[in-house]
């Protein structure tokens, strides 16, 4: 990270910039946070699932969509950032960024975060899979039971007053 500071009559201003490999490693932090945060909403929402508790589920639901439209706005950012420099936005290209930046402290810990982020990411993918799977046979559950209720029953025999209107045997 570049400090630049310039002073201006009575006052100071300073003007931070920040590099794009100092912005990629927030962007590992911060996708790391996010997708553990998914995780959670992913596992609550297949034990709301499990509970049939359905109004709870659409607000899980919710969080879900917001936290996926946040990472996928974080992954563009990180496109960006490896665009920015010089390296295809993609898995390749982020293998190149983490063996080519020095290792230090921070660089360490970024390295840990990324590989927690792709356990993290795999947890997720499973937990999703596991939660179609579930409201798939809730669909199909929630079909029978309609049905039954509504399948085409034989009249019966009997009026509203209770007397039978047909011989029986």
């Amino acid at each position: 990270m570049t400090l630049t500071t310039t002073e201006r009559s009575d006052h100071k201003t300073s003007a931070y910039s920040v590099s794009p490999e100092q912005k990629l490693l927030d962007n590992i932090r911060d996708a790391l946070a996010l997708t553990r945060k998914l995780e959670a909403v992913l596992s609550k929402a297949h034990n709301l699932m499990l509970e049939r508790n359905i109004s709870a589920l659409e607000t899980h639901l919710e969080t879900q969509v917001k936290l996926l439209n946040m990472l996928q706005l974080n992954a563009s950012l990180r496109e960006h950032y490896l665009k920015e420099m010089g390296l295809s936005p993609d898995k390749v290209g982020m293998r190149s960024f983490l063996q080519m930046i020095p290792l230090t402290p921070q660089t360490e810990t970024t390295l840990k975060q990324w590989h927690q982020l792709e356990i993290t990411a795999g947890r997720c993918r499973t937990l999703n899979q596991a939660n179609g799977k579930l409201l798939s046979r809730l669909a199909a559950s929630t079909n029978q039971i309609i049905d039954v209720v509504f399948a085409t029953q034989e009249s019966t025999p009997y009026n509203q007053q209770g007397i039978c209107e047909r011989k029986l045997g």
